[in-house]
């Protein structure tokens, strides 16, 4: 009888680890299932990765960003899926880091495809770990920067050649502040208008001093717009020099600085051209 007790008692145990076993299994599949679907659905580009970088879940914006929507890349290595990346080697040697526990992140980065062509990645990667505390693969954030990379590099050409017409003469740059009404000049500018720079004061109104009478009250108007709107400014006028009558086109942009407003602008002779 005390036998059988035990037995009883060796049961009932038996039947409370097996209700526990399964209520474990139950909550991680359902902490998996949570993260399954988080993953799907972020607004980012997030993949999760097993130790031989085989995809175990897949956002819907990596899709997107990869062009791989009309594939199932669930259970396919990442080197396949990206097979033709001729700088897979690199992010070998990032993978692998990763898978040894550390974390890596980069603000700009490239993913080179077998076309040659580029895609700018900002991106982040870090290990996971089992219940164990085991590392159980990698985890990956990427954000698809190329447009906001080909327009920085964009405005670094323009600014180049900005600066080359600059250096070169062409153009002159002026800059005007609202709270004192101060005007700035480079030295191009007192070129071109033949202006003597030990007679300028700063004072916004030196240009309306000198430009020519009949366009003063439509360039004045242009420029009260401009400020008015927060907007820019384009046009053509004529200044009285020292040679005589020239011809200029002039672009400014309104903006804040520190709550203050200021204009920016380049000036250009065209003398050459017929004033519209």
């Amino acid at each position: 009888m005390e036998k059988m007790t035990d037995k009883k008692h060796i049961d009932g145990r038996s039947d409370i680890l097996s209700n526990e076993l399964i209520k474990e299994i139950s909550d991680r599949k359902h902490a998996q299932n949570l993260l399954s679907v988080f993953v799907k659905y972020a607004p980012g580009a997030i993949a999760l990765f097993d130790r031989e970088m085989k995809f175990l879940v897949v956002s819907d914006r990596w899709y997107r960003d990869y062009d791989l929507s009309e594939n199932d890349i669930t259970g396919s290595s990442y080197y396949d899926v990206f097979s033709g990346a001729t700088d897979k080697h690199k992010w070998e040697s990032y993978h692998q880091r990763a898978l040894k526990g550390e974390k890596l992140r980069n603000e700009e980065d490239r993913l080179i495809k077998e076309d040659g062509n580029v895609i700018w990645l900002k991106w982040e990667m870090l290990p996971w770990f089992d219940k164990f505390g085991v590392i159980g693969g990698v985890i990956m954030s990427t954000e698809v920067i190329t447009h906001k990379k080909k327009l920085e590099d964009d405005y670094r050409k323009s600014r180049q050649l900005l600066e080359m017409a600059i250096e070169t003469g062409q153009i002159g740059f002026w800059h005007w502040m609202e709270q004192n009404n101060r005007l700035e000049w480079n030295d191009q500018m007192f070129r071109l208008f033949e202006f003597d720079e030990s007679d300028f004061t700063g004072d916004g109104e030196t240009f309306f001093d000198i430009i020519h009478p009949d366009d003063e009250a439509r360039v004045r108007g242009l420029l009260n717009r401009a400020i008015a709107e927060r907007g820019q400014y384009h046009t053509q006028y004529r200044v009285i020099c020292k040679s005589g009558v020239k011809k200029f086109k002039e672009h400014g942009k309104v903006f804040l600085d520190d709550g203050l407003l200021r204009m920016t602008g380049i000036c250009q002779e065209i003398s050459e051209l017929n004033l519209s």
